[in-house]
């Protein structure tokens, strides 16, 4: 697959110093208490981004993306800065100006959408603008190339450019290329314009810079591109997590204790509070190991948590603290939304600053009799342990359904799921 994009300087009373582009190739009360894979995903990137600067203003357009994730596209959503404020755009609308802009740097982004959720925010292009200033005549070094396209392929990245408008007053010599470190370096003569770097490893991230070069000497980096090869290989969760405003998450809830659910949308087992038996989520009741037993009543909670000898995550994770869904809840950082991801339902959580996201299934849970309760007005519901205690016979937990995330409390007897930290 090879997808490429463009960017246009034209300028009028601004003048573009630099642009970089981005490729980034997810007792208790228990009140209210969805595996293989069907092929639907959220979009990928969004192809052949334009960039065309003005008088306090830059236009984006963009073709729409060569993978739809199985879902058609709904719409597109760009933001300046932050995703916190964002513009929307529906499936036909492929374009937008940002105008009343002030010099200085400013960051665009745009992603694609569909009934999966949103996508990965694929293009990230930044422009830095200055006020034009009086110049004493003579030759000086070339201004940055022009109309930069870039393809990426498995394994290997093009770039072909034209030659500045601003030669410097002096001819174009040639053109100088360095895949990250100028002291390793491609030349080109003044008629060759175009470069393919290639046995590069496939999904990996690497950022090239160009630059123009007349007698006076090379001219500014006026072209900085990041991106990600593409990778013929099935997408993976990484396995060291996902690092969501400061707290490494896991991608996938705990199975069996010691083991993780094979999907991010499977639910796993469920356990009671500072217990490493699990507990099945279908009837009837069964236990890993076997020869696990339902606990009720119980009066013994730790004051200081649930007990490490007692955790049933993987080696190198562990139940997470009260403290660490408060971080997960931080609404100024991080985004919930409520998706459904391979008919299953649940809330993704996405990081405002990086775009790393997780997705929690709405896993219900048991009640303190060990019974499923399925209340009509809101189920699903998700039910999470912290490892933080409330008094001897309770502790904290994440709960949340369709219109809202909450943090509250529940009898230690419940069994719910657990989505564990790195240690």
């Amino acid at each position: 697959m090879k997808s490429s994009f463009f960017l246009r300087n034209m300028a009028k009373t601004v003048t573009i110093l630099a642009v970089a582009v981005c490729f980034v190739f997810s007792g208790c009360e228990c009140p209210e208490c969805e595996h293989e894979n069907n092929g639907l995903t959220v979009p990928g990137v969004v192809e052949n981004i334009t960039v065309t600067t003005g008088d306090g203003q830059v236009d984006l357009t963009w073709g729409v993306p060569l993978n739809d994730g199985g879902s058609p596209i709904t719409g597109y959503e760009l933001t300046r800065d932050n995703w916190a404020t964002k513009e929307s755009k529906t499936a036909s609308e492929r374009s937008h100006t940002f105008s009343g802009l002030s010099v200085g740097s400013h960051t665009f982004k745009v992603r694609a959408v569909n009934e999966q959720g949103a996508g990965a925010a694929g293009v990230a292009v930044t422009v830095f603008t200055v006020k034009e200033v009086e110049v004493a005549p003579g030759p000086t070094v070339p201004g940055a190339v022009e109309n930069l396209t870039v393809t990426v392929g498995v394994g290997e990245v093009s770039l072909e450019w034209e030659a500045p408008s601003d030669n410097g007053g002096s001819a174009i010599t040639g053109y100088e290329l360095t895949m990250d470190d100028w002291a390793n370096k491609v030349t080109k003569t003044a008629s060759q314009l175009s470069h393919t770097f290639t046995g590069l490893a496939a999904g990996v991230q690497y950022t090239f810079k160009l630059r123009a070069v007349n007698a006076q000497g090379e001219g500014a980096t006026g072209i900085a591109v990041t991106v990600v090869t593409e990778c013929n290989c099935e997408p993976v969760e990484p396995a060291d997590g996902v690092l969501i405003n400061g707290v490494v998450w896991s991608a996938y809830n705990v199975d069996a204790p010691g083991t993780f659910v094979t999907a991010r949308e499977n639910f796993g087992m469920y356990y009671q509070f500072d217990r490493a038996v699990g507990v099945s989520t279908t009837d009837p009741i069964t236990f890993s190991p076997t020869n696990g037993t339902w606990r009720s009543p119980v009066y013994d909670v730790p004051a200081t948590g649930w007990a490490a000898s007692n955790d049933p995550s993987p080696t190198g994770w562990r139940v997470p603290t009260l403290q660490e869904f408060e971080k997960l809840n931080e609404t100024a950082k991080v985004s919930r939304e409520w998706v459904t991801e391979n008919g299953v339902a649940g809330r993704r959580f996405t990081d405002l600053e990086n775009g790393n996201s997780i997705f929690l299934p709405a896993a219900r849970c048991r009640n303190n009799n060990g019974v499923f309760d399925y209340p009509d007005a809101y189920d699903p519901i998700g039910y999470y342990w912290s490892s933080t205690s409330y008094s001897t016979s309770s502790g904290h937990i994440m709960n949340f359904h369709y219109n809202g995330t909450y943090l509250s409390t529940s009898d230690a007897r419940s069994a719910f799921t657990i989505r564990p930290v790195k240690e």
